[in-house]
């Protein structure tokens, strides 16, 4: 296969166990971490990045706060880096959500400012265009 194939069908994979672990497939957790590793060894960080959002997201649901920050938290470096905003702001709000269910309401707050922030300066940018 040609990378460019196996990055798809890997960015596939994700969306899959995403919907798997929804549907009460915990052991779909597994299938995206290796699809995290696997994304870095191709040297893509985006879909590393996209697939820690998503099993960040698993690691929220499961309540499983302190890998999920680290996920949310490596996603949200990638996208600023990046300057994927949408992809920032989406992952600002999850995290803002999960601090606020761990009670650091201010530093959700923080987030959820950075997010709206991000979202206005996305609106702004398509005014211009």
């Amino acid at each position: 296969q040609v990378s460019g194939a196996i990055i798809h069908r890997l960015n596939g994979q994700a969306g899959l166990s995403m919907v798997q672990f929804l549907s009460g497939k915990t052991e779909a957790i597994g299938d995206l971490e290796q699809i995290v590793s696997e994304m870095h060894s191709y040297m893509n960080e985006v879909g590393a990045a996209n697939a820690n959002y998503l099993l960040g997201v698993c690691m929220l649901q499961i309540k499983n706060y302190q890998r999920a920050e680290t996920l949310l938290n490596e996603a949200i470096n990638y996208y600023r880096q990046a300057n994927m905003r949408p992809y920032l702001a989406r992952t600002l709000l999850s995290l803002a959500s999960l601090l606020e269910n761990t009670g650091r309401h201010n530093e959700a707050q923080l987030r959820l400012g950075e997010a709206d922030e991000v979202m206005r300066t996305i609106q702004l940018n398509a005014k211009t265009d």
